[in-house]
């Protein structure tokens, strides 16, 4: 299919639906995953599961859609196209960088409303710690993702999901470990 430029609102509402439904089933999966992990190590894990989904569909579409908005001027400015694609096909480029890291605060913050229920004595450093620390992890791995460009989509999810991954989860046992102490 040829790239088009996207120019109506519709067409970006249905890739934000898109995006937002995808978060769903990854953050599921994601917090699912992570939640059999904790249930071993720490009591009161249950809400992990509704954050972290509710924190992936949320995020993905508020990520781009607050991405879209503080770059619609730059391009503008610049006499470029912002989005290109269709909503199967899309390329954002600059936009998907920004976008993932706004998801990245976004989901951080959430899942901080689960770890306070998790760790005995929450405190305002390891809030910032968390996320931070996530936000740079979803930050990165749209970096990683670009390098396995070319290999498909999967191998790109792959990359930029075992990024998150690590760096969360060192992340967490930090978290962890600051309690234990």
């Amino acid at each position: 299919m040829r790239n088009e430029a996207l120019k109506s609102p519709s067409q970006v509402l249905s890739i934000v639906f898109t995006l937002c439904t995808n978060g769903i089933v990854l953050g599921f999966l994601a917090s699912t995953l992570q939640w059999v992990i904790f249930r071993f190590y720490k009591k009161n894990t249950r809400s992990w599961v509704l954050t972290t989904t509710i924190g992936y569909s949320i995020g993905a579409g508020l990520g781009l859609v607050t991405a879209t908005a503080l770059s619609w001027s730059l391009a503008r400015l610049l006499g470029m196209e912002l989005l290109t694609g269709d909503t199967s096909n899309l390329s954002m480029s600059y936009p998907l960088a920004i976008s993932m890291i706004f998801s990245g605060v976004f989901i951080a913050s959430l899942q901080w409303f689960s770890l306070q229920k998790i760790l005995p004595s929450p405190n305002i450093k390891q809030a910032t710690f968390w996320i931070v620390g996530t936000t740079l992890a979803w930050g990165m791995a749209f970096w990683t993702a670009g390098w396995s460009y070319g290999a498909g989509l999967l191998a790109q999810n792959l990359a930029a999901g075992s990024v998150i991954g690590a760096i969360t989860g060192v992340n967490l046992i930090l978290l962890f470990s600051q309690n234990a102490k």
